[in-house]
Formats: C-alpha cells, structure tokens, sequence
C-alpha cells in the first residue's frame, strides 16, 4: 500500500510539472479597477524575452532607453497589496507552475501568498507585479548585456542606477522614465532633480508630489537581484530542482521497495 502510494503521488506530480510545460501562467484579464496604471501596447511574454538583448551596433544610451522601454510594456502594475483573491492574477504561485511553492502559499508567510519571482524570466512571463518586480526584471536584463546596475529601493518605490560610459542614468521602468545625473551624489536630491523627467512623461501634479515626497526619503543600495533577495533567490532555484527530483525519488523508491 505504502509502495502504490509513493508511486502513485510520484507519478500525479510529474504529470502536474509536464502540463505545468504548457500552461501560461500570465492572467488572460486583469480589471483596470486592479490596476496602479493603466497602459497600452502590452507586449507578449515572448515578444519581451525575445528582445530584450542588445543589437549589434546599438548605442548603448539607445538600448537602455529601448528596454527600460520594453520592461514598462512587459507587465501589469497590479495593486499588489490591496487584492484579496490572491489566486485570481496568479499572485500565488499556481500548482501547475511548482506545487511546492503553491504548497507553502498556505503557510501564513506573507511572501509566498503574494510571491515575487527572483527569476526574471518567470516574472516576465506572469506579467504582474510591481516596481522592485519592473527593476529586478530590468537589473537581469542589462546582467545578462554586461552592463551592470544597482537596485535603489525607496520605502515605496524601486529604481535603478546605471553607470556607462562615465555617466550614470536614473531608469524607472514601472513609470517608462529614464534620465542622466550629475554625478551619483545627485542621487540624494531626486525629490529636486527628477521631477521634470515624469512630468515630461506626462504624469500628473498628485503623482509628482507623490514622488517628491517618495524620493525624499532615505534609501539602500543592492548590486544586484541575488542581494536585494539572497535567500529567496537561492530558494526559488531549490524549489524548482525539487519540483522535478522530488517526484523522480519518490517513484525510484516505489520501484525499490
């Protein structure tokens, strides 16, 4: 009995991860009253990962512009904190896309009832999320184009800074604004600096007091995704092992019992 069990689960959860292989984990509907922003020209999952790499002889200012570009077109700003249906925009992980993180959904631990992937790719490939979920998108992005960026977390919003070419740049995909600095001590006078970048974007005066007020406050500095979310990142690697090796071990048990 104990042998067809072990079996039976093993083979359940491997056929689970093979129509995982075929399911979109990206909402096919999000209600604009669910949204932070609402924006036009989305672009697919694969259209986003398809290019996001930098062409031959492409400035490089020109490629930042045209990814911070694409990541903004790449997701729906959802409002995170506010949805109580966490399953209905796949905030938590759903069972076909890894069982185990679905499993430990029901735990209580905040984070893996409204998840946030350290993994660019499945991030990009959900669709939602929210500004630190747009610049660790980002961050992996220019990574993965050997142009390295620091994660600037606010106490309500997430940035990045990018230094090439002897200049840095300011990009906040989440708002579509990208702006050059002065040096990276202007870093500290953002509620004076980069206000006429979004207003240029055509961002209300509420949401330009909103970031005056955001950027006034104090912030960190992480020099990449593995940083900003160390465990985490190391964790969602491991559950995406398991949610294969587990259900092998456990039919390679049955067969030896």
């Amino acid at each position: 009995m104990f042998q067809i069990a072990l079996l039976t689960t093993g083979l359940l959860l491997t056929l689970l991860n093979i129509v995982g292989l075929f399911m979109k984990i990206r909402p096919t509907h999000i209600e604009e009253k669910d949204l932070r922003f609402v924006k036009t020209n989305y672009k697919t999952s694969a259209n986003v990962l398809k290019n996001y790499n930098r062409n031959t002889n492409e400035h490089v200012s020109e490629y930042i512009a045209r990814v911070n570009h694409l990541v903004y077109q790449s997701f729906f700003h959802i409002k995170w904190n506010e949805q109580k249906d966490t399953y209905k925009y796949n905030q938590s992980v759903p069972v076909f896309e890894n069982w185990l993180l679905y499993l430990l959904s029901f735990t209580g631990i905040g984070h893996f009832k409204k998840y946030h992937f350290a993994n660019f790719k499945r991030s990009v490939k959900r669709g939602i999320g929210v500004c630190g979920d747009a610049c660790m998108i980002l961050s992996e992005m220019l990574s993965k184009n050997n142009i390295n960026s620091v994660i600037v977390t606010f106490p309500e919003h997430v940035i990045l800074l990018v230094y090439v070419h002897d200049e840095h740049w300011i990009l906040d995909p989440d708002f579509d604004v990208y702006f050059s600095l002065n040096g990276k001590s202007e870093l500290r006078n953002l509620n004076l600096t980069a206000l006429d970048s979004y207003r240029e974007r055509g961002y209300s005066d509420y949401e330009l007091k909103e970031l005056q007020r955001i950027y006034s406050a104090p912030y960190e500095e992480w020099d990449n995704v593995k940083a900003l979310m160390t465990k985490r990142y190391y964790f969602e690697t491991l559950a995406y092992t398991i949610k294969w090796l587990a259900p092998a071990a456990l039919i390679l048990i049955a067969a030896l019992l």
